[in-house]
């Protein structure tokens, strides 16, 4: 945070760098910022007006666990904004370490680096270099999800809340470069489907081995039909490849790392509520800031933990 300095300042120094490529994604970032407040009623604060210029691959790694024989994220409480379903740290090194505890007591755990993260409005959050450095799409959905923890985030409820801020980041995104950059909108949305794709075939995976684990098989077999249906998802992604990506290997990285529980779960985080929120944006006839109001107002009236994706708006 104290590094941070204003982006008007980081484009000159990024000028006088010679990188061109950067300055012209800070402008960008600052016309988004923009875009946010008047299109997308997404708060209009003092976060990403400033960049640091971060040394290291990621500003926080994530550590998700889950049990041996569940796909549910463990959850971590804090003072202020309740529970989620990962725990983050500031160095690599550190979060190799925790996931290491949790190894030796049994727990399948993931560690991810995370492009970027929201102090929930209590902080001016700045523009990182892990932001800008996929394309002019992906800034924009970057930008616009975290923006969205920002204007909507419910205590407790990791998949309410990044399944609500993806949706917004992806439609916001959308929106950007159609009325901004039409000529890559096509390109953006070809990469979005693909990775839908692959989520898809990633939570078909995690719904086996959940119903696998509801079972009434002995510990034995559980970790053998575990393997199996674990191998049996890459076998999956290879065949999808092949018919439909011309076997261009888009998310082969993803397989470089053991798959388990743990790194399910968090794609679930992620994108198992979708549809729902989707289903209201379209209620909401795409009008962001009454989308938000929706859930909002459904948040107030809902009693205890549980929550309620509305049907309409």
């Amino acid at each position: 945070m104290l590094a941070r300095q204003p982006v008007a300042k980081a484009i000159q120094q990024a000028e006088a760098d010679g990188n061109i490529g950067l300055a012209e994604q800070l402008r960008k970032s600052q016309q988004m910022r923009e875009f946010a407040v008047s299109e997308l009623s997404l708060p209009d604060n003092g976060s990403y007006k400033t960049y640091v210029p971060l040394k290291r691959a990621y500003p926080v790694w994530t550590v998700v666990a889950a049990e041996e024989f569940s796909v549910q994220a463990k959850q971590w409480c804090y003072p202020v904004i309740g529970c989620a379903n990962y725990r983050g740290y500031f160095a690599l090194h550190d979060a190799q370490k925790f996931a290491s505890e949790l190894q030796a007591q049994g727990l399948d755990t993931a560690v991810q680096g995370a492009a970027a993260y929201s102090t929930l409005g209590w902080f001016r959050d700045p523009l990182l270099p892990t932001m800008i450095a996929y394309g002019e799409g992906e800034l924009a959905e970057l930008l616009f999800h975290e923006l969205a923890h920002q204007a909507l985030y419910v205590k407790n409820h990791s998949n309410f809340n990044e399944a609500m801020a993806t949706v917004v980041g992806e439609y916001g995104a959308t929106l950007w470069l159609e009325r901004h950059n039409p000529q890559l909108l096509a390109a953006y949305l070809k990469r979005r489907q693909a990775y839908r794709e692959f989520v898809s075939i990633l939570l078909a995976s995690r719904d086996e081995l959940q119903s696998l684990y509801a079972s009434s098989a002995d510990t034995t077999e559980l970790r053998m039909n575990k393997q199996a249906l674990l191998a049996a998802l890459e076998r999956r992604y290879s065949a999808h490849k092949q018919q439909h990506w011309g076997g261009e290997p888009l998310f082969d990285k993803w397989f470089g790392v053991p798959v388990n529980n743990a790194r399910l779960s968090s794609i679930a985080t992620y994108y198992a509520e979708v549809p729902r929120f989707e289903s209201l944006l379209r209620a909401c006839s795409y009008d962001v800031g009454a989308f938000l109001a929706r859930l909002k107002s459904q948040r107030i009236t809902s009693a205890g933990q549980d929550y309620e994706v509305p049907n309409g708006c």
